[in-house]
């Protein structure tokens, strides 16, 4: 009753300074941290050494400029519309955005001390409902970074030879689907987005192989298919002829394949990953049928753009 009376109070405070909704305890949430001046001595400096600290201290305001721009754009925004604001109330609300580089308070799991609006870990950093792509890129940098042949380094690509584009395409789409359930695991992501996630992925297979099983993210996508379907993680139910998700055996099938494909290119197993992508990558009749019935639907756009494209080539070039 206390803090609710609390919040309405300040909230009406807010309300007529024309302020977002507020934390009732910013006080006490400032509390926790104490001012300390930071003095510095440039009468030992010569010119030079004086104007190179400026320039350092130019480069980290640019840096905290970015990172404010990544961890919270809105917070940033208020952060700049208070500037000014004599209201106790936005004067407590600019030092704690400053603290914290955003709207979200870092010593208290990130809860929201100014709006409703929840933490996201995306942040600024791209477009919420990205996770997907980025989770992927990021995921083509985990890993070995070089192959052990014969007791010595060597370059992956080199050891495991043409089918290495596809494992690696392969590679980074499953381990981002085992680091998005880590994610899930220890709270960054929301355990009810689980399921939503492995939807997305599976119907990103299919979306993948329309386009062709010839280069290496079709090839990626038939053998994940594949190798899901032995496991049966993903069924064929041949009442409908619709494909079903086991969203309790995707976990495992996907950490199990996700180890496979980490050994062979940590061990730069040619032959290993050649005979993998013999087994796997393989469009099933099913699956053949099942797509061939969908043929109505266009592949993918063909934008038409507003302004006028002008391709040009440097020099003539002989077609035929």
């Amino acid at each position: 009753m206390v803090a609710a009376a609390a919040m309405a109070q300040q909230n009406k405070a807010s309300a007529g300074s024309s302020l977002p909704p507020v934390a009732p305890d910013l006080a006490a949430r400032l509390a926790k941290w104490k001012p300390v001046r930071m003095s510095f001595d440039s009468s030992h400096l010569t010119t030079r050494d004086r104007q190179m600290v400026e320039k350092l201290v130019e480069a980290s305001q640019d840096i905290d400029d970015i990172f404010w721009r990544q961890s919270d754009p809105k917070g940033l925004e208020l952060y700049k519309r208070l500037a000014g604001n004599p209201n106790p109330v936005a004067v407590e609300i600019r030092r704690l955005l400053m603290i914290n580089g955003g709207r979200f308070d870092l010593i208290d799991n990130n809860t929201p001390f100014v709006g409703s609006e929840p933490y996201s870990p995306d942040a600024g950093l791209y477009p919420r409902g990205l996770t997907f792509a980025i989770m992927h890129e990021i995921s083509h940098g985990l890993g070995p970074a070089f192959a052990h042949v014969n007791g010595k380094q060597a370059d992956i690509r080199e050891s495991i030879g043409p089918v290495y584009s596809g494992l690696e395409e392969a590679k980074a789409d499953v381990v981002r689907m085992v680091g998005l359930k880590w994610l899930v695991d220890h709270g960054a992501l929301k355990q009810s987005d689980l399921d939503g996630y492995y939807a997305s992925y599976v119907a990103g297979i299919f979306r993948t192989v329309r386009y062709g099983t010839a280069e290496a993210h079709g090839q990626a996508a038939m053998m994940e298919f594949n190798v899901l379907s032995e496991q049966n993680a993903i069924r064929r139910d041949p009442s409908t002829s619709r494909y079903v998700i086991d969203y309790k055996l995707m976990p495992g099938a996907l950490t199990s394949l996700a180890k496979v494909l980490l050994e062979i290119e940590a061990a730069g197993d040619r032959a290993r990953a050649e005979s993998w992508f013999r087994r796997y990558d393989v469009t099933p009749a099913t699956l053949a049928a099942a797509l061939k019935s969908a043929s109505g639907v266009p592949v993918d756009v063909d934008p038409i753009f507003a302004f006028h494209v002008h391709v040009e080539c440097s020099e003539p070039v002989e077609l035929f």
